[in-house]
């Protein structure tokens, strides 16, 4: 990814993390954010997908290192 790219993806992370309602428990505010990503047009229909992939993996699993080769997260236990 591109440095310019690298630079949007932040600012759309960014503006999530500033419009979520820390009040609200676990599960909402990650329904929120991810509502927001998928509704976000800066992101690529691939990026959106990807996201949605590991997003699920991750809510189940903890992860600690990205293996470029399998281009994959490798799982921590």
């Amino acid at each position: 990814m591109s440095d310019t790219r690298n630079e949007l993806v932040i600012a759309a992370l960014r503006r999530v993390y500033a419009l979520t309602d820390y009040s609200d428990n676990l599960e909402k505010q990650f329904e929120f954010q991810r509502q927001i990503i998928l509704a976000d047009e800066s992101f690529t229909m691939d990026e959106k997908y990807l996201g949605e992939i590991y997003t699920a993996d991750w809510i189940s699993e903890y992860y600690n290192k990205w293996n470029n080769k399998e281009q994959q997260l490798k799982n921590l236990k």
